[in-house]
């Protein structure tokens, strides 16, 4: 997977850099520009230049993607009979569904901008929107 566009370069069309770009940024140290001061950096200087190290094809934004994803979980229970025979119920189930519960990843600080089965080098933006998650629970009953 190839981290681009939008994703990498934080000033792209005039976006709004997203937080992983301020937190992972290069930062020179004002009295010594050759010097990072910034503990977590892993990404280039934040800057609007053109040609800037954000925007220059390499290997650094290749991703190997490995995930292991809950896509659906469904569970269901029926109660027993003989409890429901009382209340002229015939049946009666309790359930619980969900959809993409957890996913593991090793996308490091782009786990939460991409989905990883999401390839950006397709076409793609490299900025889509968080992966949906769903919860429902509820009961049947047949009377």
């Amino acid at each position: 997977m190839a981290i681009s566009s939008y994703a990498r370069d934080m000033f792209s069309n005039s976006s709004t850099p997203l937080t992983y770009h301020y937190e992972h940024r290069w930062q020179p140290d004002p009295n010594n520009p050759s010097v990072n001061i910034n503990p977590n950096a892993t990404l280039p200087a934040a800057t609007q230049a053109p040609g800037n190290n954000n925007t220059r094809f390499s290997d650094f934004y290749y991703r190997n993607v490995n995930y292991l994803r809950l896509k659906n979980f469904n569970l269901a229970y029926n109660l027993p009979s003989k409890f429901l025979a009382k209340a002229n119920i015939i049946n009666a189930q309790v359930y619980i569904a969900a959809e993409n519960i957890f996913t593991l990843t090793n996308l490091g600080i782009y786990k939460n901008s991409f989905d990883p089965e999401y390839d950006a080098s397709n076409g793609g933006t490299g900025r889509n929107f968080p992966i949906t998650k769903s919860q429902s629970m509820g009961l049947r009953i047949t009377l």
